[in-house]
């Protein structure tokens, strides 16, 4: 079934990728803040589970590249998590940032902006916690009433699958490397998503055109420049 929930954006619309990340360490409150202030009207940010089965916000399964400790996501407890420097890889500046929770970051920004939540996957079919990660982030979407304020995305289909089945489903977006013509469309029409999130550089203008076709918007990721900026609304990307 189609999501029950539908995001509403004037184009184009501009999402922090990891928050502010050129300038503020990825995926912390100090990066979502400041791309708010910036001028985003979207935040994206990445979900694993931990130990606990708590929701926290960091892109990599491990903590090695954005903390001072090493290790699985899942190994740590929140607690343990919680005690970790997250900011001082990036700049002594932010040695008092932590590893946020999904909740906090939906707590601090709805409704001042959206946010695209990207459930992580490690492609892994008999992983114990498979599953409860996508029934975290609904439960929490809607005891924070923020069904209207997000877009929930994944490279995994079997993931965007499965939050499609959940009741008051949220709009859901597919994430990809690659874009492949018509048989990306087909996967995006199958999977009833909101939109497609592929990366930049593999992107044309005939492929924003079928995925418009089909009521698909399209928001590409790796942005980074000027010159990507215009060329992408010469594609029409929304």
């Amino acid at each position: 079934m189609p999501p029950t929930q539908s995001i509403e954006f004037d184009r184009p619309l501009l999402i922090g990728h990891r928050g502010f990340k050129a300038a503020y360490p990825e995926n912390t409150m100090a990066a979502f803040q400041a791309a708010v202030r910036a001028g985003a009207n979207m935040v994206e940010l990445d979900v694993h589970l931990t130990k606990d089965r708590e929701l926290v916000v960091i892109h990599d399964d491990t903590v090695d590249r954005t903390t001072n400790a090493t290790g699985l996501v899942s190994g740590y407890t929140l607690s343990e998590l919680k005690k970790m420097d997250a900011g001082s890889w990036f700049h002594p500046r932010f040695a008092n940032e932590e590893i946020p929770t999904l909740k906090e970051v939906l707590t601090a920004l709805i409704p001042t902006v959206m946010i695209n939540i990207e459930i992580k996957s490690a492609f892994e079919p008999d992983r114990p916690e498979f599953g409860d990660i996508e029934m975290g982030v609904m439960e929490l979407i809607r005891r924070e009433k923020a069904g209207a304020s997000v877009l929930v995305s994944s490279f995994d289909p079997r993931i965007i699958k499965n939050v499609v089945r959940m009741a008051d489903a949220p709009s859901v977006a597919y994430i990809s490397e690659t874009a492949e013509g018509e048989k990306t469309v087909n996967t995006c029409r199958d999977l009833s998503v909101y939109s497609f999130h592929p990366k930049f550089q593999c992107l044309d203008k005939q492929m924003v055109s079928m995925c418009h076709a089909e009521g698909i918007f399209v928001f590409p990721y790796n942005v980074n420049t000027d010159s990507d900026f215009n060329h992408a609304l010469q594609m029409d990307v929304d």
